[in-house]
C-alpha cells in the first residue's frame, strides 16, 4: 500500500478509537521523524563512508562531506545490488551500515580502478 493510503487508514483508525480527528500536533510529530530520517541517512552515510574510505585506504583524501555522500549513494548502491541478489535487508541501523558500508566500499573499487 502506498504511503497517502496507510496515512489515510492511520487517520481512519485513530478517529474510530477516540471519535476525533488527530490534531495539528500529531502532524508535527510525523514532520519530526522525517527529519530524524534525514539525519540518520547523513549519520549512517557518514560512518559507513568514513569506514569504507579506512578499509579502501582513501581516509587522507576525503573529507567529511565526502564520505557522507559516499556513504548515502553507497546505500542506494548497496541497497539496490543486494535487491538484485536475491537479498532483503530488514529495517534497521546496523542493517543500513552494513548495505551503505558494502555500496561505498565497491564504489571506491570502481573508482579506484579509474
Amino acid at each position: 500500500m502506498e504511503e497517502g493510503g496507510e496515512t489515510a487508514a492511520a487517520r481512519l483508525a485513530y478517529i474510530r478509537m477516540w471519535g476525533v480527528a488527530p490534531t495539528h500536533s500529531q502532524h508535527n510529530e510525523e514532520d519530526a521523524m522525517g527529519c530524524l530520517g534525514f539525519l540518520m541517512w547523513i549519520l549512517i552515510g557518514g560512518l559507513a563512508g568514513w569506514a569504507a574510505s579506512v578499509v579502501m585506504g582513501t581516509d587522507d583524501r576525503q573529507g567529511c562531506l565526502t564520505n557522507i555522500l559516499l556513504g548515502i549513494v553507497g546505500g542506494i548502491v548497496g541497497g539496490f545490488l543486494l535487491r538484485l541478489a536475491g537479498f532483503h535487508t530488514r529495517p534497521g541501523i546496523f542493517a543500513s551500515f552494513l548495505t551503505a558500508f558494502i555500496g561505498a566500499v565497491l564504489l571506491l573499487a570502481i573508482f579506484r580502478r579509474r
